[in-house]
C-alpha cells in the first residue's frame, strides 16, 4: 500500500484508522472534518483536503507522486507523531491518571459545612 485516503464526508469523531496507518508509515490523506485536524496536520505528518472535493483529493495523492521527498517525511512524522500521542503506553498512563483522579478523596475546602443528623 502507497497511501492511506480516509475520504470521508461525514465529520470523523476520532479517526482510528487515520493512526493505524500513521504508526506503520504510511502518508495519509484525510477529508477535513471532526477530529481529523487533531490528528493530522497539513503537510506536516499528512495531507488534509476538504470533504467530497474529488478533484482536491486527486491532486493530493498527485501530491505525492510529484514530491517523493513530501511522500517520505509525512509518513516519517506520522510515525513519530503516533508513536508519541497515540501509543498504548500513553493510553494506559492518561486511563490510569483518569482513574486514580476519580477514586481519589476530594479535598475540603476551608469553610465547608458540616451536616449534623439530629435525631
Amino acid at each position: 500500500m502507497d497511501v492511506v485516503v480516509h475520504a470521508s464526508t461525514q465529520p470523523e469523531p476520532f479517526g482510528l484508522v487515520i493512526i493505524e496507518a500513521m504508526a506503520p508509515g504510511k502518508p495519509v490523506i484525510a477529508s477535513n472534518g471532526g477530529a481529523v485536524p487533531e490528528i493530522l496536520r497539513d503537510r506536516e505528518n499528512g495531507l488534509i483536503v476538504e470533504p467530497a472535493d474529488a478533484a482536491r483529493l486527486a491532486d493530493a495523492i498527485g501530491t505525492l507522486q510529484r514530491e517523493p521527498e513530501l511522500a517520505v517525511r509525512l509518513p516519517a512524522q506520522g510515525r513519530a507523531d503516533a508513536s508519541q500521542h497515540f501509543s498504548i503506553e500513553r493510553y494506559l498512563r492518561q486511563v490510569t491518571l483518569v482513574l486514580f483522579d476519580i477514586t481519589a478523596p476530594a479535598p475540603k475546602a476551608e469553610g465547608d459545612v458540616k451536616l449534623v443528623k439530629h435525631r
